[in-house]
């Protein structure tokens, strides 16, 4: 039951939703005496949060219907025929979003 504390603790934190700020280092883990991987478990919460609770993305839908449509096979096979020198330059020149 301590684990399924710690992830309703863990999904109703302030700090946690729309955030990945979270300290998983572990030490914790060997002082637990029902032996819970506390940052395997805030790794679930996490998982879980995005796949059930938090809002869909419409633009990520939108890049993954283009992807499985085909929409990028020409790019990427033009970006892996071309040298390591062109690339370095390509990814030192790209433009950056804001």
């Amino acid at each position: 039951m301590p684990s399924a504390c710690f992830f309703l603790a863990f999904l109703r934190s302030p700090v946690t939703i729309g955030t990945t700020v979270a300290w998983m280092c572990g030490v914790c883990s060997s002082r637990c005496p029902a032996g819970i991987s506390h940052p395997q478990v805030a790794e679930l919460a996490r998982r879980l949060y995005g796949k059930y609770i938090a809002p869909e993305c419409k633009h990520l839908e939108k890049r993954v219907a283009e992807i499985n449509e085909g929409d990028f096979e020409k790019i990427m096979q033009d970006i892996m025929g071309k040298p390591i020198a062109e690339l370095k330059e390509l990814y030192n020149n790209r433009d950056i979003e804001k």
